[in-house]
């Protein structure tokens, strides 16, 4: 018999301790003894996989030409030509993520928010780069861009009917007017003084056989911008009339 519950904690502590003894050593230890050839093998294969392709990522550059887009452009400002149109870009970074890239959706975005009137040298960095966020920047050329901005002014500019050829035999051309007469346009400001037309484009008289009016599209010049961004149209009214004929053969 047992006298007492401590004197039962102690027979069982020696019973378990004689049919189930405690395991000697390290767990860390005994875990690295325990199929100790299949974790070596393991080890090495995954080092192999560091170096082929850890390695790799580091190392993978790829040259690209892309475009320059030109952001919040005030509307008082216009850039002048020539203008940088797209740069050379150096991208690095792992050869799966340029399996998945699409070159197209590469471009390089130049904030014009801060710009003076004249010449801007602004400098180009990788941030200014649209870009997956896997792919760094490793070089930019040029690493500056040189832009001249004016600031426009409003002006009315007159409207110049442009013709080409003759009206048909037996009529000639009495009167060309247009409506209107001048559009008001912006152009920069030191250009307000050199004489700018509008055109229309070219109408061709030997289409036209009667008196009539013509819806036209105008071509303005390069320089000038028009408010709302769209291209006004003019009307043009021909006025023919029957021409004498003159002599034919003796």
């Amino acid at each position: 018999e047992v006298a007492g519950e401590a004197a039962l904690r102690v027979e069982l502590e020696s019973f378990y301790a004689q049919t189930a003894p405690k395991r000697e050593g390290r767990p860390v230890v005994r875990w690295l003894k325990e199929n100790s050839r299949e974790k070596i093998v393991a080890l090495a294969l995954a080092c192999i996989l560091w170096v082929s392709f850890g390695y790799q990522k580091e190392s993978v550059r790829r040259d690209f030409t892309v475009p320059v887009e030109y952001v919040n452009v005030s509307t008082d400002w216009i850039i002048e030509d020539p203008k940088v149109t797209d740069v050379k870009i150096v991208l690095m970074g792992p050869p799966q993520a340029f399996q998945l890239l699409n070159p197209d959706a590469l471009r390089l975005s130049l904030d014009l928010s801060k710009v003076r009137e004249g010449l801007n040298e602004i400098p180009v960095s990788g941030e200014m780069v649209k870009r997956p966020s896997n792919l760094a920047v490793a070089g930019i050329s040029p690493s500056r861009i040189g832009i001249t901005v004016s600031r426009l002014t409003a002006v009315s500019l007159p409207v110049v009917v442009v013709t080409e050829g003759r009206p048909p035999a037996g009529l000639s051309v009495q009167k060309i007017g247009v409506s209107p007469a001048t559009v008001r346009a912006l152009i920069p400001a030191r250009l307000r003084e050199n004489g700018l037309r509008i055109r229309t484009e070219p109408i061709d008289l030997k289409k036209v056989d009667s008196s009539s009016s013509l819806q036209v599209r105008l071509v303005p010049p390069p320089e000038a911008r028009f408010a709302g961004g769209k291209t006004p149209a003019a009307t043009v009214t021909i006025r023919l009339k029957k021409s004498a004929r003159t002599g034919g053969r003796p």
